[in-house]
């Protein structure tokens, strides 16, 4: 799954923050590891000469103790811890994981003169440092090239991304264009804008509940909030 993957940017240097707290926890548990592994070690001689060597050789058992400890938490942090609550609000990293699904009104024109209205579905997989945003509609796909979780917005949490779609339908006139969403994260909807680079370009308003990956949130985006 993660190689479908992108990284995404976050306004904050929270990142920089969370990699200072494991190193310093790794430090600690590294070097409590080593001493507790150092006395079993009395117990085997041939071992502690074999490690005695690689320290000749200026590779110190308690910095690769470290260092794997450092690897382990980070891995976990990256897949898993972070989508703890806690985790999410103190880092103030919202957890996107989920289907959204909607509406797309576009400023394109359909043959009785009318905006065109699509159903749409977001799936999002994100992990501590990397997402995939893949929107699905009756004829095209598309798929998120840059991300951006913006959250210094004074409107609040932005979900920012470049994309590429892919069409079925031979009236768009081409096969695959760009584009960009800029959508406001609430805690049950997506609700923003897109622009497209199509010839003739578009845009319009997508409007889109969230059904997150363990529960669903039933809530139907209606005419009515299209409207206001």
């Amino acid at each position: 799954m993660e190689s479908n993957m992108t990284p995404y940017e976050l306004k904050t240097n929270v990142r920089s923050k969370v990699i200072l707290v494991i190193a310093l926890t790794s430090l600690f548990i590294g070097n409590r590891l080593f001493y507790f592994f150092n006395d079993l070690l009395t117990s085997c001689p041939q071992l502690e000469i074999y490690i005695s060597k690689w320290e000749y050789l200026g590779v110190i058992p308690s910095q690769i103790t470290v260092a794997i400890v450092f690897g382990i938490i980070k891995w976990f942090f990256t897949n898993y811890l972070w989508k703890l609550n806690f985790v999410t609000k103190l880092c103030d990293v919202p957890n996107l994981n989920g289907k959204c699904e909607g509406v797309l009104i576009s400023s394109y024109i359909d043959s009785e003169g009318n905006p065109t209205e699509l159903e749409m579905v977001l799936d999002i997989q994100q992990t501590w440092e990397k997402i995939r945003c893949v929107s699905t509609f009756d004829k095209s796909r598309s798929a998120c090239d840059m991300v951006c979780i913006d959250t210094t917005s004074p409107e609040g949490v932005l979900l920012k991304f470049t994309y590429v779609n892919k069409s079925q339908d031979a009236t768009y006139g081409i096969p695959q264009y760009a584009g960009y969403n800029e959508l406001l994260l609430t805690e049950k909807t997506l609700v923003g804008q897109y622009f497209t680079a199509r010839i003739p370009p578009t845009c319009g308003r997508i409007y889109l509940t969230r059904k997150g990956p363990d529960t669903e949130i039933n809530q139907d985006v209606t005419s009515a909030t299209i409207l206001q």
